[in-house]
């Protein structure tokens, strides 16, 4: 299935969205969004093929 939005994130927002999915303050909703948003990452091709289901 093709991608539905094209995300591209510079590397500050990529940054919060890592501090957020790692800090335990920020609500579970929070964390899982986040964690989407940084796979569909279309600037950070890493190749490393992250799950989105991954704790």
């Amino acid at each position: 299935m093709p991608a539905q939005y094209i995300v591209t994130l510079v590397p500050d927002q990529h940054e919060q969205l890592q501090r957020t999915v790692c800090a335990h303050q920020s609500s579970a909703r929070q964390r899982t969004r986040a964690r989407i948003l940084r796979a569909a990452d279309t600037s950070q091709a890493t190749g490393h093929g992250e799950s989105v289901g991954t704790l």
